[in-house]
C-alpha cells in the first residue's frame, strides 16, 4: 500500500499513518496495490473517504481530533476501503433513501472501528511494555 497524509502537525500525521497501516493490515492484509490519500483539514464532519479509482482512496480527517477520535476515524473510514475493494455492500458511496447509521455498511463500519481500536490499543500497550 501506498499512503501519504497531509496536513496538521508532523505528530499528527505520523499517528494518521500509523493507524492507517494498522487498519490495512487488520482488514485487508492481502491487498498489495492499494493508494490512500488522506489529509487533515477542518471539516464539520469527522471523517469521510471517496474512491477516486479503483484502489485508489481519498480520506478527508478532521485535523482538530484528539488522538482517540482521530485513530478511530481513519478506522472507521479504513472499513469503507475494505468494504469498496471488496464490493461488501453493493456501491456504498451512492447515494440512498436509507438513514446513515441504518445502511449496512455504516453499521459494520461502526462495530468494526472499535474491534481495530482495541486491538490497536493493545498492540501499543504491549510494544511500551518493559
Amino acid at each position: 500500500m501506498f499512503c501519504e497524509v497531509k496536513g496538521s502537525f508532523k505528530s499528527k500525521r505520523d499517528l494518521t499513518l500509523e493507524a492507517a497501516y494498522f487498519a490495512k493490515d487488520f482488514l485487508i492484509p492481502r491487498v498489495k496495490k492499494l493508494e490512500v490519500y488522506i489529509f487533515l483539514v477542518d471539516m464539520e464532519n469527522d471523517a469521510d473517504v471517496v474512491e477516486e479509482d479503483p484502489r485508489e482512496f481519498y480520506m478527508r480527517i478532521k485535523k482538530s481530533l484528539d488522538k482517540e477520535d482521530l485513530v478511530t476515524a481513519v478506522f472507521h473510514e479504513f472499513v469503507h476501503v475494505k468494504q469498496a475493494i471488496r464490493n461488501d455492500h453493493g456501491d456504498i458511496f451512492a447515494i440512498s433513501n436509507v438513514p446513515y447509521y441504518d445502511k449496512p455498511s455504516e453499521k459494520e463500519a461502526y462495530k468494526l472501528q472499535e474491534i481495530i481500536l482495541a486491538e490497536y490499543m493493545k498492540s501499543i500497550n504491549s510494544s511500551v511494555s518493559v
